[in-house]
């Protein structure tokens, strides 16, 4: 892992360490980006909406009940 030197609005790092209860700025930072990332794949995983097709007579609440009773 690299390392990379950024400046940071204090008030956002105060702000965001009270918040989260992040013991560090880098703990502090790396949440967020982990968070950011999350947030940019869900976008991807919505802009599918409507195009995804399923096989006839598909009956996701059936296997959903299945998997939890595994």
């Amino acid at each position: 892992m690299g390392r990379t030197n950024i400046d940071l609005q204090d008030d956002l790092v105060k702000d965001g360490m009270e918040l989260s209860g992040a013991r560090s700025q880098r703990e502090l930072v790396h949440n967020a980006l982990a968070a950011y990332v999350t947030w940019l794949k869900r976008g991807r995983i919505k802009s599918l909406r409507g195009q995804v097709e399923y096989f006839e007579g598909y009956d996701h609440v059936h296997l959903r009940d299945r998997r939890g009773k595994q």
